[in-house]
């Protein structure tokens, strides 16, 4: 009888033949397209970091990104960044402008929607600091208020 495996305990990664064939590139950038087209398959993009790559491929961060740019190069993948780098979206070359740009803006609204829940929580945090008497004076960047006795109070 075989042992029952779910999903993340057992995933195919298929490495297609014109990329299987392709000399200049490593094996480990052989596998790594595997993997970001198995994830681009299943959700039709890719937003996994270079660290997961690099736990599931058994190589360094800084190998991961160099294997990316090599993909990116070789026109297997498309990058996307959002809010300055902040976060990276991968999809495959043949993915259409349309199909990113839907994923770009759903993307988009769903950071705004974090954003804005960020900012509610954060203003009613401070107001209910503000509100005590014993404060005197916050800086909001740094997370620090000074009490009225002249201690400062805050996460550092």
């Amino acid at each position: 009888m075989k042992p029952k495996q779910n999903e993340s305990e057992y995933e195919q990664y298929i490495i297609p033949r014109d990329v299987l064939t392709l000399k200049k590139l490593t094996p480990n950038a052989k596998l790594l397209y595997a993997v970001i087209l198995t994830i681009c398959d299943k959700h039709g993009y890719c937003t996994a970091k270079n660290k997961h790559f690099g736990s599931l491929l058994g190589i360094s961060d800084t190998s991961t990104s160099l294997l990316v740019k090599k993909l990116e190069d070789k026109k297997l993948i498309k990058l996307k960044y959002l809010n300055r780098k902040f976060m990276r979206i991968i999809f495959t070359f043949d993915a259409d402008s349309d199909s990113i740009n839907i994923v770009l803006s759903k993307v988009k609204d769903a950071l705004s929607k974090v954003k804005d829940i960020y900012n509610i929580y954060r203003q009613e945090y401070y107001s209910d600091i503000l509100a005590d008497d014993y404060v005197e004076d916050i800086d909001i960047k740094t997370k620090i208020w000074t009490g009225k006795d002249g201690v400062k109070r805050g996460k550092d």
